[in-house]
């Protein structure tokens, strides 16, 4: 979630997309915003989407992780066009569902 919020910090309110790369245990969060510039972190991931790209608008996904309250949300997804699911790891009370970003070609 503080990934999320430093590149926020520099494409919200701007584009506010926010692409989200799943690469061999490294998930790698980066947004452009036309007017301020880039911004990308780095941090370690458990899982097994090694290989997808997901965008989304930035302040649809941190809401949804951040209902979550804890550091432990999961983010349960099928492809870069299907709808992800937010879970409370642990917990089965809980459901946040975000619709990906499609960008334009």
């Amino acid at each position: 979630m503080d990934a999320l919020r430093r590149v926020g910090a520099v494409v919200f309110g701007g584009t506010d997309v926010i692409t989200l790369s799943f690469k061999e245990g490294r998930l790698t969060v980066q947004g452009t915003a036309q007017d301020q510039g880039n911004a990308s972190d780095e941090l370690g991931y458990e899982g097994e989407a090694g290989g997808l790209s997901v965008s989304f608008f930035g302040t649809k996904l941190l809401d949804g992780i951040s209902s979550v309250g804890t550091e432990n949300a999961e983010l349960h997804m099928n492809s870069a066009v299907h709808p992800v699911v937010i879970k409370d790891q642990g917990k089965e009370d809980f459901l946040y569902l975000v619709m990906p970003h499609k960008q334009m070609e």
